[in-house]
């Protein structure tokens, strides 16, 4: 120790910057927090949810039928998930999407990237030959009437109104979309279904050649897991079971096999790779693999494959590559407190494919994970025994709800630099770090600890007065900070 303390008075200067540096550093975070005094703490009311506030996914049923359901052109109303309105207190329902009389120019591209966002603008400008007329821009020709309803007066107060039209496709004059289907897909989460009412050119038309149908992959691990090959014939069987209507082509308005058995996960991989994918061999919606080999104690060991850049509506599609899916490098993003915004944010071109679209419960719904995984989880039960001694689970009995959460308060300045606040305080602590790495090897270039080792010290003895001294060096730190902070951090909002 008497060793220890000769270093540091022989660099008092240096002594002085390894305390004063971390403290440094936060009390700059506490200036510049003192500049916006805009972003005081917000108290975040308690969450507790009721039944009503359970999220119902679709079942494989409604998936079975809607790969039977004839579907034709015309006006657009389909299927809904519920609103996060709906999630956060109001009872979820499945409901025909209705669409109260409200001007649509929100959504307009012209509101998002040329600030025309009021109608009586939109109206009043060169490109538009008002009310009752079209609007003619780089995007195309548009219709004053389905962009402006309530301001042209085409419709009144409780009546339904027209659908948003489908900026950039030649159906964005006529509105025309696929029976079942929200406009433009929206909401749509039958990844086994995909439609694209661009394509439709009058009322009536059949529907089925503007559809793609899509087939469910079942593989074991490899093509030496015999135990993994039983269970996914199993599950082949038992789906051909519950739904037979799936062996019967004149029910169903494609021709190949639903059911798409590979032998081994890497043939999986090898279909989708294949040149004619989607042409000569059907696409696949999802995939199950089934491993009963790398864990034997484990009686169903599964994995669910989901098309990580997949639209359930062509209409959907953004730039290539754009991830559909959350990342499973990742589990949540730091600090959240909510399923909105829990996933990792998936970067650029992503469209917005419903009112979930930035719901980790709303993306595993939207590409049929959530679903899938209630499929096997049902095989599980029956092929284990477990349904003939009188377990069950009703099939749409699994439903899904925010956790629940006490109020807590949200300091605005360090919510916003969460992710960088780490980082400051991190370079506070690089010089006291450095020089005590320095300290060290100082030690070791004058062979002081051979020395020491001569006269009868022990290894243990010369660690433990290194870390004693820095120790106590140091404890000053974790209660100088604190102070900084504590007055600016858990500070009540001024009123």
């Amino acid at each position: 120790m008497r060793r220890n303390l000769l270093y540091r008075r022989r660099n008092i200067i240096g002594s002085i910057f390894e305390l004063c540096l971390p403290i440094c550093f936060v009390g700059i975070l506490v200036s510049i927090k003192g500049l916006f005094d805009d972003l005081e703490p917000e108290e975040v009311t308690a969450y507790f949810p009721t039944n009503n506030d359970a999220l119902r996914i679709f079942s494989f049923t409604d998936y079975v039928t809607a790969l039977q359901a004839k579907r034709t052109c015309g006006p657009t109303t389909g299927f809904s998930m519920p609103s996060f309105e709906d999630f956060a207190g109001g009872p979820p329902q499945r409901s025909l999407q209705s669409i109260p009389c409200q001007d649509n120019l929100e959504v307009f591209n012209a509101c998002e990237f040329g600030g025309i966002c009021e109608c009586a603008q939109l109206v009043e400008m060169p490109e538009s030959s008002g009310c009752g007329g079209e609007f003619v821009s780089d995007w195309g020709k548009f219709s004053i009437d389905e962009l402006c309803p309530l301001y042209c007066g085409v419709c009144t107060d409780g009546e339904e109104g027209l659908p948003p039209p489908s900026f950039g496709g030649e159906s964005s004059s006529h509105g025309m979309g696929i029976s079942g289907m929200a406009f433009r897909g929206y909401n749509w989460q039958v990844p086994f279904v995909k439609c694209d009412g661009r394509m439709c050119d009058e009322d009536g038309q059949d529907a089925g050649p503007l559809c793609e149908y899509l087939a469910l992959g079942v593989a074991p691990k490899s093509a030496t897991d015999t135990k993994g090959m039983e269970q996914a014939e199993a599950f082949r069987d038992y789906i051909y079971d519950r739904y037979p209507v799936l062996l019967d082509q004149d029910a169903l308005p494609f021709d190949f096999e639903f059911v798409q058995m590979m032998e081994s996960d890497e043939e999986v991989e090898k279909y989708v790779r294949a040149e004619e994918y989607g042409g000569d061999i059907p696409k696949l919606g999802l995939a199950v693999v089934f491993d009963g080999e790398t864990d034997p104690t484990i009686n169903y060991n599964f994995a669910l494959r989901v098309n990580s850049t997949g639209f359930n509506s062509p209409e959907d599609e953004g730039r290539p590559a754009t991830t559909t899916t959350p990342p499973t490098d990742k589990l949540f993003e730091f600090y959240a407190k909510e399923d909105i915004g829990s996933c990792p944010d998936l970067v650029g071109g992503t469209p917005e494919t419903g009112p979930y679209t930035f719901s980790c419960t709303g993306k595993y719904a939207y590409n049929g994970l959530l679903t899938l995984q209630r499929l096997v989880n049902d095989f599980i039960i029956e092929d284990s025994g477990a349904a003939a001694a009188g377990y069950s689970v009703s099939e749409n009995g699994v439903q899904f709800v925010r956790f629940p959460s006490k109020s807590y308060t949200v300091n605005g300045f360090y919510t916003q630099i969460s992710g960088f606040a780490p980082l400051l305080i991190t370079l506070g602590l690089l010089y006291p770090v450095a020089s005590m790495v320095r300290y060290i090897v100082r030690e070791k270039e004058l062979r002081q600890k051979e020395l020491m080792k001569m006269m009868s010290v022990r290894e243990s003895d010369i660690g433990w007065s290194w870390f004693v001294f820095f120790f106590v060096f140091h404890f000053l730190l974790p209660w100088v900070q604190p102070l900084l902070l504590h007055n600016s951090m858990l500070r009540r909002p001024r009123a």
